[in-house]
C-alpha cells in the first residue's frame, strides 16, 4: 500500500495509462512533452471517462484510435481526472485502522484480565487442607483465624469472607474462620455414670467431645452387661469434681460373664500328684479347688478323687476340684475303757499326756475326759497332743502341824492346785513356846474336803518359854493346885479337851473331837486361855 500511495503528489495524480494494444502489435509511449521519434507531431491527448463503481485511484481510460509513428509504435491519447474525496477516504481509512488496533488491544486486555480471575469455591464445612490446596492452585492467599468450637471438628472451615461463586483476581486474599475443636481447658461436669448404661455414657462422651475419657469393657460374673463398673483418673490432682477435657480417665463397663466353648478334655488324675493337677488347671484357665483327706491306699500328695470324670469336657473358667491324700490316718481310741496305767499302750503312735485331777463326783482312778474325741482321725504332720484325764476323787486335807510355815505354799500347790482343787489357807500368828514359824494348830484337818475350801492355820511366834523338864521326862505333880484342884480347858473347833489333875501328879485327861489330846494338865497355846498350874517333875 505504501508503493501505491507514493504515486500521489500534491493535489494531482500521476496519470496511469492503461494501454491496450491490438493483438500482435507493440505498444510504446514517449515521455511527457517529447515528440516522437522521426519528428512526428504529438498527438492530441486521448479522452476517456471514469466508469461508475471505481474508487478513483485507478482511472480507466477509453482508448482512441492510435496514430502511426515513425517508430512503428502507436500512441494512446488519454485524460486524467483527480478524485476530490481522496482525503476523506484516507482519514476514514486511518480511523478504521486505529479503531481496529484499539479493539484488538481491548480484546487482548480483556482476555488477559479474564485469565487472572478465579472463582471462589464453597469452603465452609470443609477441612482447611482443602482450602490450602485451592490457594496453592489458584494463587489466592488465605488469612486464617482459629476459634474453639464444640460442634465442629478441628480444622473445619466455619466461614469465608467471599461467598462461593464470586471471583477473585490472583494475588487477592481470602479470609477464613477455622475451628480449633473443643476447648481442652474447659471444665466438664461428669454425670453419675453408675446410673448410666454403656450406650448413654458413650453418647455423653461423644456429645461433650471428651476424647480423653476412654470407655473400656470388661467381663464380669456379677455385674450385668452394659452396667457401670468403675472410673479411674490419671493423675493425683484429677477427680470427678476437677475434670477438664484435657484430662485422662478410663470408664469401665461390664460386658457380662465370659462364655467359653467346652473344648477341654479332662484326664484321669487318679493316683497322680497334686502338682500335675495344678499345672494342668493353670494352663487351661480352670478354677481349681483342692480338698485334702486321709487315705489308707493313696500316698500323701496323690489324687484320691476328682469332681469331673475323665473324658468329660470343660470350658475356660469352669470349676474343677480334686481330693488329695494326706496319708494314712491314726484313729483316736476311747480311753474310757482304759486305766491310767494301761492308756499308754492304747495310744500307739499318738503324742499322749496322762493326768489325774480331783473330781467332785467321779471316783478315784476313773476316766474323766480326753482332749480329742474318740474316733478322731489324726494325719501325719498334725501337731495335736492327746490329753487323757483320770480322777483323783476328792482332795484330802492332811495335818500340817509341826511343819514349817515356809513349806506351806509348795505343799498346798502340789497337794491341791496341780490337781484342780482351789484350797486356800489363812495364817494366824499366836504365842507359843514352839519354835517360831512352826504350825501349832489348824481349824480343820485330816479329812476329805470340797474342791473349793479355806483353812485357818496357827503359826507359833516362839515367844514363850518351854516347860521345865524334871528328871527323865516323867511329870509328877508334887504340889497341889490352887482352887478346886481341877484344871478345865475348853477348845474351839474340832479340838476340845478337858483334863483333871490329881494330887498325886498323875494326869487323867479326856478329849472330844477329831483329835484327842492326852495331856498332863491342860495346855492352851493361845493367849486367851489362863490357868494356874503347879507341876512337880519326878526325878
Amino acid at each position: 500500500m505504501g508503493d501505491f500511495l507514493s504515486q500521489f503528489e500534491g493535489d494531482g495524480v500521476k496519470p496511469v495509462v492503461a494501454q491496450r494494444a491490438a493483438p500482435g502489435s507493440d505498444v510504446g509511449a514517449a515521455p511527457d512533452g517529447a515528440a516522437p521519434a522521426g519528428g512526428a507531431a504529438p498527438a492530441s491527448a486521448p479522452t476517456g471517462t471514469v466508469e461508475p463503481g471505481h474508487d478513483g485511484l485507478f482511472v480507466p481510460v477509453t482508448p482512441v484510435a492510435p496514430a502511426s509513428s515513425a517508430y512503428g509504435i502507436r500512441s494512446l491519447d488519454h485524460r486524467v481526472e483527480v478524485d476530490k474525496g481522496y482525503r476523506r477516504k484516507r482519514l476514514v481509512r486511518a480511523v478504521v485502522v486505529m479503531g481496529a488496533v484499539v479493539v484488538f488491544a481491548a480484546l487482548a486486555f480483556l482476555a488477559w484480565y479474564l485469565m487472572r480471575l478465579v472463582e471462589v469455591p464453597e469452603l465452609v464445612g470443609k477441612q482447611v487442607a482443602e482450602a490450602q490446596s485451592f490457594s496453592n492452585d489458584s494463587g489466592i492467599g488465605l488469612d486464617l483465624a482459629e476459634e474453639y468450637r464444640l460442634a465442629e471438628e478441628e480444622g473445619t472451615v466455619l466461614s469465608q469472607s467471599v461467598p462461593a461463586g464470586e471471583k477473585l483476581s490472583k494475588g487477592s486474599v481470602l479470609a477464613l474462620a477455622v475451628s480449633k475443636g473443643p476447648d481442652p481447658d474447659e471444665a466438664l461436669a461428669l454425670p453419675d455414670f453408675a446410673t448410666l448404661k454403656r450406650a448413654a455414657a458413650e453418647a455423653w462422651i461423644q456429645d461433650m467431645r471428651a476424647d480423653n475419657l476412654r470407655l473400656v469393657q470388661e467381663y464380669s460374673d456379677t455385674v450385668a452387661d452394659g452396667d457401670f463398673l468403675r472410673i479411674e483418673f490419671r493423675g493425683n490432682d484429677v477427680d470427678a469434681a476437677r475434670y477438664r477435657r484435657r484430662d485422662y480417665a478410663t470408664l469401665y463397663y461390664s460386658q457380662g460373664a465370659e462364655v467359653f466353648e467346652k473344648n477341654i478334655t479332662v484326664p484321669d488324675f487318679a493316683g497322680k500328684m497334686r502338682s500335675e493337677v495344678e499345672t494342668w488347671a493353670q494352663t487351661n484357665s480352670l478354677v481349681l479347688t483342692v480338698e485334702e483327706a486321709d487315705s489308707d491306699t493313696v500316698e500323701e500328695g496323690g489324687v484320691v478323687s476328682q469332681s469331673v470324670a475323665a473324658g468329660e469336657k470343660l470350658a475356660k473358667k469352669d470349676a474343677f476340684s480334686v481330693t488329695v491324700s494326706l496319708g494314712k490316718a491314726i484313729i483316736v481310741p476311747d480311753f474310757s475303757a482304759y486305766t491310767a496305767e494301761t492308756a499308754s499302750a492304747a495310744a500307739e503312735g499318738l503324742p499322749l499326756v496322762i493326768e489325774t485331777r480331783f473330781h467332785p463326783s467321779v471316783a478315784y482312778g476313773r476316766f474323766v475326759s480326753q482332749s480329742l474325741a474318740a474316733g478322731t482321725r489324726l494325719l501325719p504332720g498334725d501337731e495335736a497332743t492327746l490329753t487323757v484325764t483320770y480322777s483323783e476323787g476328792l482332795p484330802y486335807l492332811r495335818d500340817y502341824r509341826g511343819t514349817s510355815e515356809g513349806d506351806l505354799p509348795a505343799a498346798f500347790f502340789n497337794d491341791f492346785a496341780t490337781k484342780g482343787a482351789n484350797v486356800t489357807y489363812e495364817l494366824r500368828y499366836v504365842d507359843s513356846s514352839e519354835s517360831k514359824g512352826t504350825v501349832v494348830a489348824m481349824d480343820d484337818h485330816s479329812r476329805f474336803i470340797p474342791l473349793e475350801f479355806h483353812v485357818v492355820i496357827d503359826v507359833s511366834k516362839g515367844n514363850l518359854k518351854p516347860p521345865v523338864d524334871a528328871g527323865d521326862g516323867e511329870d509328877a505333880d508334887t504340889g497341889t493346885k490352887t482352887g478346886t484342884g481341877t484344871d478345865a480347858s475348853t477348845k474351839t473347833g474340832d479340838d476340845v479337851g478337858t483334863g483333871t489333875k490329881t494330887g498325886t501328879g498323875t494326869d487323867t485327861g479326856t478329849k472330844t473331837g477329831d483329835d484327842a489330846d492326852a495331856d498332863a494338865g491342860a495346855k492352851t497355846p493361845t493367849k486367851s486361855t489362863t490357868k494356874t498350874d503347879t507341876k512337880a517333875k519326878a526325878a
